[in-house]
């Protein structure tokens, strides 16, 4: 199976990711995603996460249509930090808890409300749309462009296998592809979480935390467990 398969999967099938293990874990499956339209919030997040899942070296950001389903929830660590040790303990008899987080007391109110609407959204997905405010060119890719865009580089290799010379050259110089959740906000809406995982040799996947003041949104280096998986 490609490792990459492992990590994550469209919203059309069910999704993985790996635990601090490297073991994946089977995701509820959904259904498929809605359409309409989300407000500028999520997209101004979006906006602000890619240019930092993503190399800034690439040819430009690979993006899913299909937003992504969260493999687990973050859950607040409290207490003294727990070292590495500790934590790879608690995934292992806490499989569904793998991304601890350490949240600054003075938004773990807001942290708490707003994972409440992470595990309420959890299974839902959204077709993206082309509203993101980056930098860089883009591309959103349907649920064949990314699986013609793995099958470039097979777990398992065949011999006399070639890779298909027209999708090698459209995706030359595109070097990872990226799968975001909907942002799920606290009551004040001015936290959001967004779970996202990326492929670009290794698979990615966490949570990642922004805080809204009067200039708009910022992303918050909070320590935080990710999952990976390497070939």
């Amino acid at each position: 199976m490609n490792r990459r398969k492992l990590c994550f999967q469209l919203a059309s099938s069910a999704l993985c990711a790996a635990t601090g293990k490297g073991i994946a874990q089977l995701a509820a499956a959904v259904s498929a995603p809605a359409t309409g339209s989300l407000d500028g919030d999520a997209y101004a997040l979006w906006s602000l996460l890619i240019p930092f899942l993503q190399s800034p070296c690439s040819r430009g950001y690979l993006i899913a249509a299909d937003s992504a389903v969260p493999s687990a929830l973050p859950y607040l660590e409290t207490g003294p930090p727990k070292s590495p040790i500790q934590r790879a303990m608690d995934s292992a008899q806490h499989p569904d808890s793998v991304y601890s987080t350490i949240v600054p007391p003075e938004w773990q109110n807001a942290f708490v409300e707003a994972m409440a609407e992470a595990k309420r959204q959890q299974a839902k997905t959204f077709i993206l749309e082309r509203r993101f405010a980056v930098k860089k060119r883009y591309r959103l890719l349907t649920a064949d462009q990314v699986k013609a865009y793995f099958a470039l580089s097979p777990h398992i290799v065949h011999a006399g296998w070639r890779p298909d010379p027209k999708v090698a050259r459209e995706f030359k110089g595109w070097d990872a592809v990226s799968f975001v959740s909907l942002p799920a906000f606290d009551s004040a809406r001015r936290l959001a979480l967004i779970w996202a995982t990326t492929d670009g040799g290794c698979g990615t996947s966490g949570w990642y935390f922004f805080t809204r003041a009067e200039h708009g949104w910022s992303r918050q280096d909070w320590d935080s467990e990710r999952t990976e998986t390497c070939a």
